[in-house]
């Protein structure tokens, strides 16, 4: 080797070897094979919904949704809460925003332009690492190849593919590759070829463009920062490595290192920059996470935390290796902590990091005599699995996981070269068993191209994602917690209660486990127990002060249930559920004018949230206001067009105002989209009173089929039926609901009603006394005087009298002063003789209604009844 100044001249066969390699190499084939199966694997993820942490980051995320203003996702964390908040999780990835926001714009939130991007994304990835390889590693082109297949098809990036919020992952991957290229591409080429021994920056804007690309892949997310140390390590190691083993060989620095050190300090100035700017974003404040995201960092002994951070950084290497296990949360039960040096799982880590150590030491061996201009497999394959699992290592700081399968899409890159390499030396030193080396190869490649498939379908839905969670690891408190979270949405309220209680048992101090129990339970002892457990574990839990005030309103302790709603609203001014139910206790202590202003808060705070104005137009409908309601019923539409409920009570508004073609055209709308029992029963109403009795009584038929003990729509099936005079199918609807629901007041009405249409009195008052008997438990005034009212008429024609002026003067006094109470009185006193009650009653009749020509009537009776008695005396 001949040495003139600053290069050293290698052999004629290692000066040709970077140009031979890629003059004989397909390079579009190379890299497009691998784009193309990044593709093609993740093709059945395209038609996932928005899951799990997706509906934070995106779905109620108003930056994300672009109701916010530009400047705000710069100020905002990825969950879109302040980045000053105490409460805030302080992760700042606005770029990764930014593409939520673009996707959200063109698709209108529509879940699939999210995945084809990503898988986009993947595939530009999946580009620029095998680029990479080719390039810059200057590996061979099958290692490459190998590497690029290997990447695109690995199932440990399903999180962060078919996962949205994995995103942030994958972008911080693409920014941290180029910025790694535009670094080496920024550099005097000299050094691949002629093994330079300190080259030197030959573009200025390469290089700025490359530190630019690693500030944009921190801001992708917070590991691409780490790009900054792989660049000043790939330098120092690779390209000035001649000028460094001068260096170590003569023990002392010369003057050619200059460019190196440079280089090496605008590394270093940057990448403190950066941390310092990461420091002010987050106001100086690490963010907070509980004991049960990464038990291990809160563990008093220091023995427990080394031995499990250990254990972890090995079983993050055996998923690289070995991915069967997959799953979305590994949180507080999935992996127990390593709390004694004679836990037999240490000794997997021990053979962990003994052979990590033997390939480090494999590499220091032949440090020293690697030509230059040779790729480094080993040492890249080490730089990339080490450096960028840094910051979720718990080295530096507490992160809010115990292991995340999508933090591994950058170090994995690391791996597959690692393990692409070790083939290509296999088949080197085998050549003979070459055929089954690339079979066996094959067959793997297929195997991890399944699981990936496979694994695509767990993120298809809520329900295949969390179902896959309590299946594949049912000691985990917070699988269950979601699963459970999932049956409550769908409204299995039994298996959710169940699965609630199974988090609480592996795990007792999850707050919100024992608030979502709280709500399930129907013994408001146990639930105002749970409540307050979760304050007690979280005292700035806000779901657990709404429901435990709403439960100590409704008991009577309204004073109490109003301030633990005021206190809801302290902890976040924009919480919209605390508005809500704040809002109806105002309603219910006739504070209208307090509900109408926090009404109009939860719109203001909220005003992309069509719940907020449906919940208004339900208090406007409450009051009467029917147009008005309408009016914001259809608000809520136009922020979200298939909010149904706001179509169902629009119909329902229309039908009140005798608009019921347009009542039918929405109802049939809202089935479209979403096809629920209650939707049907308004629309079967709607054909009532439009007069097509024969279609509604078919719907509801229809309907009853899947639905046989909807009390609604027996109800209202009866009622179409009594009114074709259908009474014997009318009564067995009837007697369903009495079966399902025995206290209810207007079933009970009802079949009164129907028993006397047909003139079975009799019949009818015991349905009756017990309706009664139920409104006098709930002090339901209003409801008693109607009850009474039929009471009266029932007896009366029977012409059980007394008993009916009795049913009369009850609802008299409950409030029913009106015309036709004291009318039906007169009648009654006046055939039972007692004429001064019946004139009482007349003439009350006739100070409501002067006009009244019944009451004029029979006044004028009763008077020459009294005048001929008196001619008699």
């Amino acid at each position: 080797m001949e040495l003139n100044n600053n290069i050293i001249k290698p052999a004629k066969q290692c000066k040709n070897n970077w140009k031979v390699r890629f003059k004989h190499s397909n390079i579009p084939a190379v890299i497009g094979i691998p784009v193309a199966a990044a593709v093609v694997c993740y093709i059945n993820s395209l038609e996932g919904d928005f899951l799990h942490d997706d509906m934070f980051a995106i779905k109620s995320n108003r930056d994300a949704r672009g109701e916010s203003s530009l400047s705000e996702v710069f100020y905002n964390d990825f969950w879109g809460k302040a980045m000053t908040d105490k409460t805030s999780h302080k992760s700042y990835r606005p770029i990764t925003v930014l593409t939520f926001r673009w996707n959200y714009y063109l698709s209108n939130g529509n879940p699939y332009s999210f995945h084809v991007t990503n898988v986009l994304l993947h595939a530009i990835m999946t580009g620029l690492l095998v680029y990479t390889c080719l390039d810059i590693f200057l590996l061979q082109p099958r290692v490459c190849l190998m590497t690029g297949i290997q990447f695109a098809v690995h199932p440990i990036h399903t999180e962060a593919v078919a996962g949205l919020v994995g995103r942030a992952d994958v972008l911080a991957g693409i920014f941290f590759f180029i910025s790694f290229i535009l670094y080496i591409k920024s550099l005097d080429v000299r050094w691949q070829k002629s093994c330079l021994l300190f080259p030197e920056v030959q573009s200025s804007v390469l290089l700025c463009g490359s530190l630019v690309s690693g500030g944009v892949a921190m801001l992708c997310k917070e590991q691409g920062i780490t790009v900054l140390g792989m660049i000043a390590l790939y330098d120092i190691l690779v390209c000035s490595r001649s000028g460094v083993l001068r260096i170590l060989e003569g023990r002392k620095l010369c003057d050619g290192c200059v460019p190196l050190v440079k280089r090496t300090g605008l590394l270093c100035s940057v990448g403190v920059g950066l941390l310092l700017f990461r420091v002010w974003v987050m106001d100086g404040q690490m963010p907070l996470f509980q004991h049960q995201d990464n038990p291990a960092s809160f563990s008093p002994h220091l023995l427990t935390r080394c031995l499990t951070y250990s254990y972890l950084w090995m079983y993050n290497g055996l998923l690289l290796l070995f991915p069967s296990t997959l799953y979305y949360d590994w949180q507080v039960g999935s992996i127990p902590l390593v709390e004694s040096i004679f836990d037999l799982r240490n000794l997997t880590t021990i053979t962990f990091f003994a052979l990590f150590a033997l390939l480090t030491w494999h590499w220091w061996k032949n440090f020293d005599t690697r030509a230059t201009c040779k790729s480094d497999a080993h040492l890249v394959s080490l730089l990339l699995l080490v450096l960028p699992f840094l910051p979720a290592s718990n080295l530096l700081f507490r992160v809010g996981f115990v292991l995340a399968e999508r933090v591994l899409y950058i170090p994995s890159t690391g791996y597959c070269i690692l393990i692409s390499q070790g083939i290509h030396l296999l088949l080197e030193r085998f050549p003979t068993k070459r055929f089954h080396i690339l079979t066996s190869c094959t067959l793997l490649l297929l195997v991890l191209v399944g699981k990936t498939w496979n694994q695509n379908y767990t993120w298809i839905s809520r329900e295949s994602l969390f179902r896959s969670g309590v299946k594949i690891l049912p000691h985990n408190a917070k699988v269950h917690y979601n699963y459970a979270n999932y049956l409550k949405d769908r409204g299995s309220l039994a298996a959710a209660t169940d699965h609630y209680q199974v988090a609480l048992d592996l795990y007792h101090d999850n707050p919100s486990a024992h608030n979502n129990l709280g709500t399930l339970l129907s013994n408001k002892t146990q639930a105002e127990y749970h409540y307050k457990q979760a304050l007690a574990l979280c005292e700035d839990h806000k779901g657990a002060h709404v429901n435990l005030g709403s439960l100590l309103f409704n008991r009577g302790e309204k004073k109490l249930g109003i301030s633990l709603l005021q206190r809801a609203l302290e902890i976040d001014p924009s919480y919209e559920e605390a508005f809500i139910a704040l809002a109806g206790m105002m309603v219910e202590t006739k504070n209208w004018t307090e509900a109408d202003r926090l009404f109009l808060s939860a719109m203001a705070y909220n005003p992309a949230s069509a719940q907020a104005y449906h919940n208004y137009g339900t208090f406007l409908h409450r009051r009467g206001e029917e147009k008005k309601a309408l009016e914001f019923y259809q608000r809520a539409l136009e922020v979200d067009p298939g909010h149904t409920i706001s179509i169902v009570d629009t119909a329902r508004c229309l039908k009140n105002q005798g608009k019921l073609s347009q009542a039918e055209h929405s109802l049939k709308h809202a089935l479209k989209m979403k096809k629920e029992d209650s939707t049907l029963d308004l629309l079967g109403v709607v054909y009532f009173e439009m007069g097509r009795s024969s279609e509604a009584i078919h719907l509801y038929e229809d309907v009853l089929k899947d639905s046989p003990n909807n009390t609604d729509l027996l109800f209202h099936y009866s009622q179409v039926l009594a009114k074709n005079l259908k009474f014997e199918k009318s009564e067995a609807a009837l007697h369903q609901a009495i079966r399902l629901s025995p206290n209810s007041i207007e079933i009970l009405t009802q079949m009164s009603k129907i028993l006397g249409q047909q003139a079975r009195h009799k019949e009818a008052l015991p349905y009756l006394d017990h309706a009664i008997t139920v409104a006098q438990r709930t002090n339901d005034r209003l409801a008693l005087v109607d009850l009474f009212l039929q009471h009266g008429d029932h007896n009366k024609d029977i012409q059980q009298y007394s008993q009916a002026v009795n049913s009369f003067s009850e609802a008299l006094r409950l409030g029913g002063d009106n015309p036709s109470v004291h009318l039906n009185l007169g009648a009654l006193h006046h055939i039972l003789g007692h004429h001064k009650e019946a004139k009482h009653h007349y003439l009350r009749v006739l100070s409501m209604d002067p006009s009244h020509t019944i009451a004029k009537d029979n006044l004028q009776k009763l008077e020459r009844l009294q005048s001929q008695e008196r001619s008699r005396l």
